[in-house]
């Protein structure tokens, strides 16, 4: 995964092109980046359901989930696994 640096990091709105399925992720100091996905699946987690909320740990390599399935989840970024 290529890692994207930004003058500022306070990411302030996020869109999806439905066509393209890229993501547009624009920053407090008007900065955009356009990220196309690459179609892979990194982790698949929530049992039913939609995914409602997602998280990144800013201290820890880790990542938290809740979904409609009333299920709160941390996750190991770099082992791609369930904590």
């Amino acid at each position: 995964m290529k890692e994207l640096r930004f003058y500022s990091s306070k990411i302030i709105a996020v869109a999806e092109h439905t066509e393209s399925g890229s993501i547009a992720v624009a920053t407090r100091s008007s900065e955009i980046a356009e990220i196309m996905p690459n179609k892979r699946i990194l982790i698949k987690g929530h049992w039913e359901g939609e995914l409602w909320g997602l998280c990144i740990n800013p201290k820890a390599p880790q990542y938290f989930t809740v979904g409609e399935d009333n299920f709160l989840a941390c996750w190991d970024i770099k082992q791609r696994r369930l904590l």
